[in-house]
């Protein structure tokens, strides 16, 4: 803290602009209040789209719904549309059978009504008789051509007839006992349909009921994924404040400790300033000397084991001096100073003299020899 240049380093004006660490922290702190800012703006930006996601599904599902039970009505109308053609396809086979059948008894008709014209006159017996056998004749052509257009109504119990244009059952060996065999089966078929389609119906009112949980339980869904996201952001920003009032408070401390070492800090050449060697003229330290440390101090060196090197530094301390207590450097973001640690300290000076002494005995042993 005490090394000349830390002010400069730390906050410092050139006449055009703030530099140092203080000057790269306001600038960083700027940076990340932005940030800050950006991530806030991007989170409700999420939760809007998934508000909006959540909304477009739900309309989706409707829709598919409503397509559903557009198909079943197209279903519906094709089967009562095929229902219609069958039944007008019988009604006009029956029509036409009955028509053949009327000309054929008509053609019966007219064909006793000429037999009977053609019996040659006899005597009132033979011609009572003669006559008997035409109207015999013709009643049994009249018959025949009932049977054709009515069927046969001698068991009422099988063909279901009245003797009149009543109704038919099922199976009548006549083109009209068809028609209303036909249209029994398709009244039947009537029947089985709409019984169908009441099923159908309730069916589609229990798919809506569905649907409409479906979308009770998605919109519970959707507002516990919202309310989640809510609670988290909560959490978050509560622990991002706190972690911003701590960084402010823990800065707040480290510019008082930097202060305080600062004003501390002893001037040049008292003890405890530092006194090394100038390794360059871009350093601006002046060469040490005897000057160097104030009277009664000396330049000494305290080696202090880094790892797998050796530190030294060189500090002004009073002859005689053996130990120095060694603060390390500060932790990044640390509020305290770690604890001084105390290493061997010895006198550079002293130590420069007592290798002039022994120097020189060994030069005058050398001599005498």
């Amino acid at each position: 803290m005490d090394d000349p240049g830390f002010k400069e380093k730390y906050n410092w004006n050139d006449g055009t602009a703030d530099t140092g660490y203080l000057a790269d922290h306001t600038a960083a702190n700027t940076v990340y209040t932005d940030r800050t800012t950006d991530y806030t703006n991007a989170e409700t930006a999420y939760s809007d789209r998934a508000v909006l996601i959540a909304s477009a599904n739900s309309d989706y599902l409707l829709a598919q719904a409503e397509l559903d039970s557009n198909n079943a009505l197209i279903s519906k109308l094709t089967i009562l549309t095929e229902i219609s053609l069958a039944a007008s396809d019988a009604a006009s086979a029956a029509k036409d059978a009955a028509s053949d059948a009327l000309d054929d008894a008509t053609d019966d008709w007219e064909a006793a009504g000429e037999a009977y014209n053609g019996v040659p006159a006899a005597p009132p017996a033979a011609a009572i008789d003669g006559f008997a056998e035409l109207e015999t004749a013709a009643e049994e052509d009249y018959e025949a051509a009932a049977l054709l257009v009515y069927g046969d109504d001698s068991d009422p119990a099988v063909n279901g007839s009245d003797g009149a244009l009543g109704t038919y059952a099922d199976g009548g060996d006549a083109p009209l006992g068809t028609l209303f065999a036909n249209r029994a089966t398709a009244r039947t078929k009537l029947e089985a349909l709409e019984g169908a389609l009441g099923d159908l119906a309730a069916k589609e009112e229990e798919i809506r009921d569905a649907q409409e949980d479906v979308a009770d339980e998605l919109a519970l869904h959707l507002l516990a994924i919202v309310a989640c996201k809510v609670e988290n952001y909560d959490n978050y920003m509560e622990t991002l404040q706190l972690a911003e009032q701590k960084r402010e408070d823990d800065l707040d401390d480290i510019l008082a400790l930097v202060t305080a070492a600062e004003e501390d800090a002893p001037a040049a050449g008292a003890a405890g300033s530092r006194c090394e060697k100038a390794l360059s003229n871009g350093t601006f330290r002046p060469q040490r000397g005897e000057t160097t440390c104030n009277e009664g101090l000396c330049c000494g060196a305290a080696r202090i084991p880094q790892g797998d090197v050796m530190m030294t530094i060189e500090t002004c301390q009073a002859e005689g001096t053996t130990e120095y207590s060694y603060v390390a450097p500060r932790a990044p973001m640390a509020t305290t100073a770690p604890d001084a640690e105390t290493v061997d300290f010895v006198c550079i000076e002293g130590a420069k003299k007592l290798a002039a002494a022994a120097s020189a005995l060994a030069t005058a042993v050398y001599m005498l020899a």
